[in-house]
C-alpha cells in the first residue's frame, strides 16, 4: 500500500494540468525528470498514467531527509512497472542537473517542484533548459504561492520571471497560473 502523508498532498491540485498536457504520451517512450519528489505523489501518478511504455524513464532528484527518502523509495517500488527505468538522485538539484548535463541526457518533460527559496529555482530552470528536448514540456510548480521572509529574498514566481525574460524566445506558454507550463519551440 502506498504511504502518503494525508496532510502533505502538494500534488493533487495540479493533476488537471498533468492530464491535459501529458496523458497524450501514455504508451509511448517518454523520458521524465522530476526535481523535488518528496513522498513520490507526482512520480507515482506519472508511472501509473504516462510512463507505461517499456522504454520510458523517470529520473527523480530529491535532497530530503532520510525518513522522507525511505517513504519515496517505498512508494516508487510499489508503483513501478518492472520494465520502467527509475533513477533516484538523492542530492542537491544543482549537482544532479550538472551531472545530467555532463552525461548529455535529454528529457521530454521536466517538472520543477524542488527548493522554493533563494536562487535555487532559477538555477533549476536554467539548467533544465539545457536537457529539455525541443518539443518538450517544462512545468514549474508553486509560482502562485505567497511567500514569507523565511524563504529568502527570491521566490519561485520571481525566479520564473527572470528565467522567462531571458529564455522566452525558446518557449510558448501553455498555462501561466499557480503552475507554469511551457513547451520548448527551439
Amino acid at each position: 500500500m502506498l504511504n502518503f502523508s494525508p496532510d502533505k498532498d502538494w500534488f493533487s491540485h495540479g493533476i488537471p494540468n498533468f492530464e491535459s498536457f501529458l496523458l497524450q504520451f501514455s504508451g509511448a517512450p517518454y523520458n521524465v525528470l522530476e526535481i523535488g519528489s518528496h513522498e513520490g505523489r507526482c512520480a507515482v501518478w506519472l508511472l501509473t498514467n504516462v510512463l507505461t511504455h517499456e522504454e520510458s524513464t523517470l529520473t527523480c532528484i530529491d535532497n530530503n531527509d532520510c525518513n522522507t527518502n525511505q517513504v519515496l523509495i517505498s512508494n516508487l517500488k510499489l508503483a513501478v512497472n518492472d520494465s520502467i527505468k527509475i533513477n533516484l538522485m538523492q542530492m542537491n538539484s544543482v549537482l544532479a542537473l550538472a551531472s545530467l548535463i555532463k552525461d548529455k541526457r535529454k528529457f521530454n518533460f521536466i517538472y520543477i517542484d524542488g527548493q522554493h527559496c533563494g536562487h535555487t529555482p532559477l538555477s533549476d530552470m536554467i539548467m533544465s533548459h539545457e536537457i529539455l528536448d525541443i518539443g518538450g514540456i517544462l512545468a514549474i510548480d508553486d509560482c502562485g504561492y505567497i511567500y514569507t521572509e523565511e524563504f529568502g529574498k527570491f521566490n519561485v514566481k520571481e525566479c520564473f520571471d527572470a528565467f522567462y525574460s531571458i529564455y522566452k524566445q525558446y518557449y510558448d506558454i501553455l498555462i501561466n497560473d499557480y503552475q507554469v507550463w511551457l513547451i520548448r519551440r527551439v
